[in-house]
C-alpha cells in the first residue's frame, strides 16, 4: 500500500511538471517593465517640454529674443535687430551714440549686450512683453521702445549692461549694487529729458529706501518714475561730484570683488551729503 502511494505521489509529480509550464525570469521581466516606464516617462517629459515650448512661444515676452527673424525683426548690424529696417540708419546712430556714453564710464568693458532689439512700434514692443522705454536683462539682451530710440535711453540700458558685467552673475544675484545706484548711476552717466531731478538731496534720498529689485518695483510707480530716476540720478551726481568717476570706478570694482556697498561707501567719501540707506 505504502509503495503504490509513493509511486502515485511520483506520478502526481510528474504529471504537474509536465503541465504547468516554466516560470517566467522574474528579473527580466522587471527589467521590461522598468525600461517601459521609463519610456512612457520619457514620452510624458518630451511632450511636456514640446507644450511650454508653444506656450513660450506664443506668449508675449523677452524670450520672443530667441527668434528675432520669427517676430518679423531684420538684423541691421551684428546682435542689433530692428523691427523698421527703414530706419536702420538711425536707429544705429543711436546706438551708436549711446554705447559711447557707456563707454566714456566703463572703461574697457564691453557695454553692448549679446543682443538689443529696437522696436519702432506699439505692436513690436507688446510682442517682447516691454511696457517701458528700455529693459536691459544682464549682459545678454536689450529691449528698446518706440519712446527709448534715443541715445538717452540707449546709454541707459548700456550701463546697467556694463554694471552686469563688472559685478557678474554671482553679484546679480546677491543684488551686490544697491538699485538705486545702479539707475542712478545709468541716469547720471545717460542723461534724459523725462527725468525730474529735486533741487536738494535731502529731498532725493526717499529713492536709497530702493535697495532691491523689489524695493524698485514697490517704490517707483507710473506716476513717480521721473522723480524716482531724476532722485537717483541726483544722487549719483552728488557722488561723483565728491568721488569723481575714479571713485565710483573703485567702488563699483571693489564691490565685484566682494565688499559691501556700504562699507566701501562710508571708506571712499568724506563728509558725505549722500545717505546710501540701509
Amino acid at each position: 500500500m505504502t509503495e503504490k502511494r509513493g509511486k502515485w505521489a511520483e506520478d502526481r509529480r510528474l504529471r504537474v511538471l509536465v503541465r504547468s509550464p516554466p516560470r517566467p525570469d522574474m528579473t527580466k521581466a522587471s527589467a521590461k517593465g522598468v525600461e517601459m516606464s521609463w519610456k512612457i516617462a520619457r514620452r510624458i517629459l518630451l511632450a511636456g517640454i514640446a507644450a511650454l515650448t508653444l506656450a513660450a512661444c506664443a506668449l508675449p515676452g523677452p524670450q520672443q529674443a530667441f527668434a528675432p527673424g520669427l517676430n518679423g525683426l531684420t538684423e541691421i548690424a551684428t546682435g542689433v535687430f530692428s523691427g523698421d529696417p527703414a530706419q536702420a540708419e538711425e536707429q544705429l546712430s543711436a546706438y551708436e551714440a549711446g554705447r559711447k556714453r557707456a563707454e566714456a564710464f566703463h572703461k574697457g568693458v564691453a557695454v553692448v549686450p549679446d543682443r538689443t532689439i529696437l522696436c519702432s512700434t506699439p505692436a513690436c514692443a507688446e510682442r517682447f512683453g516691454l511696457k517701458v522705454a528700455g529693459l536691459a536683462y544682464g549682459h545678454r539682451l536689450v529691449l528698446i521702445g518706440p519712446e527709448g530710440l534715443t541715445p538717452a535711453t540707449l546709454g541707459h540700458e548700456f550701463s546697467r549692461v556694463a554694471i552686469a558685467r563688472r559685478i557678474g552673475a554671482r553679484g546679480m544675484l546677491r543684488q551686490s549694487l544697491p538699485r538705486w545706484f545702479d539707475e542712478g548711476l545709468a541716469v547720471w552717466i545717460s542723461p534724459d529729458p523725462r527725468y525730474k531731478a529735486p533741487k536738494t538731496v535731502a529731498e532725493a534720498e526717499w529713492i536709497t529706501e530702493a535697495q532691491s529689485l523689489r524695493d524698485w518695483k514697490n517704490t517707483v510707480t507710473r506716476e513717480n518714475w521721473p522723480h524716482a530716476y531724476g532722485s537717483a540720478g541726483l544722487l549719483v551726481a552728488t557722488l561723483a561730484q565728491e568721488m569723481g568717476s575714479d571713485g565710483l570706478n573703485t567702488l563699483i570694482d571693489a564691490v565685484a570683488n566682494g565688499a559691501e556697498f556700504n562699507e566701501v561707501f562710508a571708506s571712499k567719501t568724506v563728509n558725505p551729503r549722500v545717505n546710501p540707506g540701509n
